[in-house]
C-alpha cells in the first residue's frame, strides 16, 4: 500500500528514479544536466549532492518501511528534495537551474512541442508555465496548511479541501 501511495504521489518515472540505482547515478545525472553543461568541478559537486540524496532517501525509506505515517514521510522527502534543489541552485546559479527545471518538465516540453499549433510564442509559454507552477505551489501550500492543522489535532475535512482545489 505504501509503495502504491508513493507511485501515485510521485508518478511512475519519479518513483523509479527514487529507487536510486547507484550504478546509474553518474550516467543519469550527466544526461539530466546535458543542457546545463556544467564544468567538471560543478558536475562533481552535483554528483555528490545526488549521491547524498540517494543515500538519505534510501535510509528514509527503511526508516518508514514499517511506519504508516505517510504525512511524516512525505514531509521528510520534501525536505530532502529541497536541500538537493538548494545545492543545485548554489552550484549552477538560479537562471541555469530554472531553465533546466523547465526543460525537464513534461508540461513545459509539451507546450514547446505544440507552440505553433496553439499559437504560443516563447513569452506566452513562459507566462503559462509560470502560472501553472504558481498554481501547483498554491495547492501544495494549501494542503500543507491542512496537514499542519491535522497534526495539531484539529479536524480537517479533506473532501471539502479537495472540492475547493477542484474549484
Amino acid at each position: 500500500e505504501f509503495e502504491q501511495q508513493m507511485k501515485s504521489v510521485l508518478g511512475n518515472e519519479r518513483y523509479a528514479k527514487s529507487q536510486g540505482l547507484h550504478e546509474h547515478t553518474t550516467a543519469s545525472l550527466r544526461q539530466d544536466l546535458a543542457k546545463a553543461n556544467p564544468n567538471d568541478s560543478q558536475f562533481q559537486m552535483l554528483l555528490q549532492a545526488q549521491q547524498q540524496w540517494n543515500e538519505q532517501r534510501t535510509a528514509l525509506e527503511k526508516q518508514f518501511q514499517d511506519d504508516s505515517s505517510f504525512t511524516a514521510y512525505a514531509d521528510q522527502i520534501k525536505a530532502l528534495d529541497s536541500a538537493r534543489e538548494h545545492e543545485y541552485r548554489r552550484v549552477l546559479g538560479d537562471a541555469v537551474f530554472d531553465t533546466l527545471q523547465k526543460e525537464q518538465d513534461p508540461g513545459y516540453s509539451k507546450m514547446r512541442k505544440y507552440a505553433t499549433a496553439w499559437e504560443l510564442d516563447d513569452h506566452s509559454i513562459d507566462s503559462v508555465y509560470g502560472t501553472m507552477k504558481y498554481y501547483e505551489k498554491s495547492v501544495e501550500d494549501y494542503e500543507a496548511q491542512a496537514r499542519a492543522l491535522e497534526g495539531q489535532g484539529q479536524s480537517v475535512d479533506w473532501d471539502a479541501i479537495k472540492k475547493n482545489l477542484r474549484q
